[in-house]
């Protein structure tokens, strides 16, 4: 009921500044999946509420949340109760190599790269590294450390966006047994052939 009632004030606000478009009033609700768990109802109030004030030429809502898997199904899906309903949307994408190298700035050329293979381009990740610790000793405090967040995020990603398919982690099971090609992963865990399992290796690459 907060969230409903300081956009019902926004939309007021609004009001006496349809003249002036230029002046835009922006409400900005960030890590949208939290408040949503706590009030199952929401979305369908955001809904009622866009419908209602969304010809305000001055009036920006903006959704963001880290859970891709949320967004996608809560928010664009065609079953969502906002489907239909944006003008916009941006996906933020992680660091290429040499951004994240930003990070490193005492790394070896080549010890860079080999941070990048192992922690990729999410900031949260890149920021367990100690850039005076070293390359060598950095996996071994962060990643291969029990009960760091390095080496339990794995664990939650899959019991998080990902706990809907248990297909994600026998994939994951067949990769680190040397399975590389679409169709050898199939095969390892059951599967037909490399179709029956795009749609989560999109997932597991970030493109799902």
């Amino acid at each position: 009921m907060e969230i409903a009632q300081r956009l019902q004030n926004l939309a007021f606000l609004a009001l006496p500044a349809r003249t002036r478009p230029s002046a835009p009033l922006v409400a900005i609700l960030d890590e949208l999946p939290y408040p949503a768990d706590v009030d199952p109802g929401l979305l369908t109030t955001l809904r009622h509420w866009w419908d209602a004030h969304k010809h305000a030429p001055n009036l920006k809502l903006l959704l963001a949340g880290s859970s891709l898997a949320f967004m996608e199904r809560r928010v664009l899906d065609a079953n969502a109760p906002l489907y239909n309903r944006r003008t916009g949307s941006l996906a933020l994408a992680p660091f290429d190599h040499a951004e994240a190298a930003l990070f490193f700035p005492e790394y070896a050329p080549r010890e860079r790269i080999e941070a990048y293979a192992v922690l990729g381009g999410m900031p949260s990740y890149l920021e367990q590294f100690d850039p005076e610790r070293g390359w060598e000793e950095s996996p071994i405090a962060t990643a291969l450390r029990r009960n760091t967040y390095l080496n339990e995020e794995p664990d939650w990603l899959l019991l998080g966006d990902l706990r809907r398919d248990v297909t994600h982690g026998s994939i994951l099971r067949a990769i680190a047994t040397g399975q590389r090609r679409p169709s050898g992963i199939a095969r390892a865990i059951g599967k037909a052939s490399a179709q029956d399992v795009s749609a989560q290796l999109g997932a597991l690459l970030g493109r799902g």
